[in-house]
């Protein structure tokens, strides 16, 4: 008998807990649109995959990851003002997202079609190629033409790749040129 009464109440906790759900396989829930893509940057060709993605998407969160917490950029031109002598992390993440909300449906593409790693390291590489960023819009397009120059860097700690440091050149309707636009 007290056998009985230990078991009771495990046995009326179980058959309980069976009829409310508890131990049921939920629904999974949708992807968050903010990681929706974004691969873990584990190597330094995840780090341009990342980024295509980033900009096709015009996903704010995914394009973040990229940005190392000491990011830098060197314009195309210096003859654009001050706006690029104190060009941050946070800066870039805001031109982005400004990006993102001005043209929500817009087709917007970026194309690297040569790139080559001009030094690749356990912790470091620099990737360099001549790239086309096109946005077409049902009222207005832009397509900025240059070469990309991205310092990419590791994280010993988690082992996750990030833009270091980002060159832009060209001479004519750059990336840059739409930064500058972007931060206005």
């Amino acid at each position: 008998m007290p056998r009985f009464r230990l078991l009771l109440p495990l046995v009326l906790l179980l058959s309980g807990t069976t009829g409310c759900g508890l131990f049921d396989t939920r629904d999974p829930e949708p992807p968050d649109r903010a990681g929706a893509r974004c691969a873990p940057a584990d190597g330094p060709d995840r780090v341009i995959d990342n980024l295509r993605t980033a900009v096709s998407e015009r996903n704010p969160a995914c394009y973040a990851l990229l940005l190392h917490p000491s990011f830098s950029y060197r314009p195309a031109r210096s003859g654009l003002g001050a706006i690029f002598e104190t060009w941050t992390r946070e800066r870039e993440q805001s031109a982005f997202e400004r990006l993102a909300a001005t043209y929500p449906t817009a087709d917007l593409t970026l194309a690297m079609p040569s790139g080559t790693y001009r030094s690749l390291s356990a912790d470091s590489a620099v990737y360099d190629s001549p790239y086309t960023l096109r946005l077409a819009g049902s009222t207005s397009s832009y397509t900025a033409r240059g070469t990309l120059q991205l310092s990419l860097v590791t994280d010993p700690a988690s082992g996750r790749w990030t833009i270091r440091r980002w060159e832009d050149a060209g001479t004519d309707s750059t990336w840059t040129d739409l930064r500058a636009r972007l931060s206005q």
